[in-house]
């Protein structure tokens, strides 16, 4: 995750709760690029100075939380293609895929959360 933000000045925080257990292949792969894209549009957009990703295990379920204290944005369309949004329509889609779930919170000058619950069995 500090690879993704190297060469800004951002602050990046990473955690894990829970038992770390072995995910499927598929689940780890999509929850990474969630959480790689969620950085990258953090980066782009939101100017934050602070980016926190949260990993938690629980027993036959993952969450990811991505959050930055930067600009936050009006959600109204933010799953719209015209809005030129494929970065969210694309983690959506990714969450889907794993029969998980993504939820975002944001709203103009809040920062943005985004948070991805999937569950799996190892």
């Amino acid at each position: 995750a500090k690879q993704w933000a190297a060469g800004s000045a951002v602050a990046v925080e990473m955690d894990v709760a829970g038992e770390r257990l072995k995910l499927p292949e598929d689940v780890e792969q999509h929850v990474l690029r969630i959480a790689q894209e969620a950085v990258a549009n953090a980066l782009k957009h939101a100017r934050p100075q602070k980016i926190r990703i949260r990993l938690l295990f629980d027993a036959h379920k993952l969450s990811l939380l991505v959050e930055d204290d930067g600009r936050g944005f009006e959600p109204g369309n933010a799953f719209n293609t015209l809005g030129g949004h494929f970065g969210l329509l694309g983690m959506r889609e990714r969450a889907e895929r794993i029969g998980g779930e993504l939820h975002l919170l944001t709203s103009p000058g809040t920062g943005t959360q985004v948070e991805v619950s999937a569950p799996f069995s190892s």
